[in-house]
């Protein structure tokens, strides 16, 4: 937790709202995660990896 202070001292979230932090941080946390789970699947299945959106695609 005390990493986590100095990273908004050191940041422009200093003198922010507590709610605009908790919002940035868990913005920053949720996009971090994405990027590791498509990094994960990448490395999982290789370039052959293909991923469809939506349903105009049937299988």
């Amino acid at each position: 937790m005390d990493v986590m202070n100095q990273l908004i001292d050191q940041s422009s979230l200093r003198g922010m709202p507590k709610w605009f932090k908790i919002l940035a941080i868990a913005s920053l946390l949720s996009i971090l995660s994405l990027i590791l789970i498509t990094l994960v699947m990448l490395l999982k299945n290789g370039a052959d990896l293909t991923i469809t959106y939506g349903y105009l695609y049937d299988n």
